[in-house]
């Protein structure tokens, strides 16, 4: 991994420690001033515009953080490429964004929320941190997601007080977002020059960016059907309990998304350029954090689950404690399939192996929901969520299984298990002594330590081997 990646990768981290961070700030006010039914409530409203915010999206940041990533080294070509991508955007977004507005003028039901809710499909539009991707300059979006955040907690923390400030939470989170989209824009002219869009050119992107947009509604399927389907054939305080067990074991995938947003242009680059042994490298290290992070992230929440609701988000939400048991067992799943998705598939322009693993992923939850979230309630979805990601690794595993050599990676799995069940037992074991944040915290750091440490023998043992062989054979 070279120097760039190095750099990129830390200030992804720091910037992710840090929103892994801000929750505990905002999550347990919100929950004591809100409730479980009205997070529902809100849950539910945002899951309908997350609908529109994803056809607006159009599959842009995977197409457009690709053809970037092709030609940022030449400067004209990529000011082209942007703005001829960004327009096609913009008027499909454009059409997306008075459908919206027609929805919410015949909707009875929370229509305030709707429409203050238009912002985030105006701000899906103008999103342009897949430019910025491309181009690897991730300071840019790291320090406008810092500032916004930052600003909306103190915003939250000063206006909203009781379950009537529904409508002020809503504003600062979607006006936020709106801010925060603009300060990309202010940034741009230091990267590339102004140009017109070349419309001829613009009809180039359509097909690819409906292409990557069909993986983009499989993936709205399996991870907003399920709150769909609760706020419709259940409560919305069953749906208040998934939305926080959900929002708790996606901070893991979040990093996942942070590793692949850092290597998926490099490793793009790198197979451009027929760099193979360095993408190889690279690739292998990126299997590893995935697994490190995803297996000890399963052991650990399950280790703390039912004492983290309670002390965390209150008594009311001790629901979520079992949600966030059922859906830690998608984190590992999570963590290889987007290894091969965006560190092997998708560099390599093997987009329909991806796109179909996802459809397949996407109709095996929305047949799972339908099914269980009547009988199950919340579990349901849950387990409908396991079953989907797993859908979509078995086909991708299936499909690269002659393509990728699978024996090395196979052991890390299997230490990183071994880790996972010693973590797992020692954290279970501290939380004997009691049911606070001081035995809880100790607990939690322990078991870090002991995972870690467990973890990094086998590579270290590894490494001091090759570097022993590499001697031996200067001797000779």
């Amino acid at each position: 991994m070279n120097n760039s990646v190095k750099k990129n990768l830390v200030y992804q981290m720091i910037y992710q420690g840090f929103m892994m961070v801000t929750p505990f700030l905002t999550v347990p006010y919100l929950a004591e001033v809100f409730g479980p039914r009205n997070i529902g409530q809100v849950s539910f409203v945002n899951n309908i515009v997350n609908y529109f915010v994803m056809f607006a999206a159009l599959g842009i940041g995977t197409y457009g953080n690709r053809e970037i990533a092709y030609i940022r080294n030449d400067k004209e070509k990529t000011a082209h490429t942007f703005i001829d991508i960004f327009f096609v955007h913009f008027l499909w977004g454009t059409v997306i964004l008075a459908g919206y507005i027609l929805f919410c003028l015949i909707t009875e039901k929370n229509r305030i929320l709707y429409m203050i809710s238009c912002i985030s499909v105006l701000s899906a539009i103008l999103d342009i941190s897949w430019f910025y991707a491309g181009m690897e300059a991730f300071r840019v979006t790291i320090w406008r997601n810092v500032l916004m955040r930052l600003l909306s907690i103190a915003a939250i923390f000063l206006f909203v007080y009781s379950e009537g400030d529904l409508i002020v939470y809503l504003g600062i989170n979607v006006g936020s977002t709106f801010a925060g989209q603009l300060l990309t824009w202010c940034a741009l002219p230091g990267y590339i020059p102004l140009v017109k869009p070349d419309f001829h050119q613009m009809w180039k992107h359509v097909r690819p960016l409906l292409i990557l947009f069909i993986p983009i509604i499989a993936l709205n399927v399996y991870h907003q059907m399920d709150k769909t389907i609760i706020g419709l054939l259940s409560q919305e305080e069953e749906l208040g309990y998934y939305t926080y067990a959900q929002s708790l074991t996606s901070v893991p995938v979040s990093l996942f998304s942070v590793v692949s947003t850092v290597f998926m242009p490099r490793l793009t680059n790198m197979t451009e350029c027929h760099k193979e042994k360095e993408a190889k490298a690279l690739l292998q290290t990126m299997y590893r954090i995935h697994v490190f992070v995803g297996v000890g992230a399963f052991w650990g929440i399950l280790g703390i689950a039912d004492i983290f609701t309670v002390l965390f988000l209150g008594e009311r939400f001790e629901g979520s404690a079992v949600l966030m048991k059922y859906l830690a067992a998608s984190i590992p799943v999570i963590g290889i399939s987007n290894v091969i998705g965006n560190g092997y598939l998708l560099p390599l322009k093997k987009d329909k192996i991806w796109i179909w693993s996802l459809v397949a992923g996407g109709m095996v939850n929305m047949v799972a929901d339908i099914v269980s979230i009547p009988l199950f309630g919340a579990a349901g979805a849950a387990w409908g969520t396991v079953l989907a990601e797993s859908a979509v690794l078995a086909i991708q595993f299936y499909f690269c299984r002659r393509d990728l050599s699978w024996n090395r990676p196979g052991r890390e799995m299997l230490f990183c298990t071994m880790a996972g069940v010693l973590m797992y037992i020692s954290v279970r074991g501290i939380l004997i002594l009691g049911d606070g944040w001081a035995v809880l915290i100790v607990a939690c750091l322990t078991g870090i330590a002991l995972y870690s440490l467990m973890c990094m023998l086998p590579v270290l043992y590894e490494k001091r081997r090759e570097e022993g062989g590499s001697r031996n054979w200067r001797k000779k």
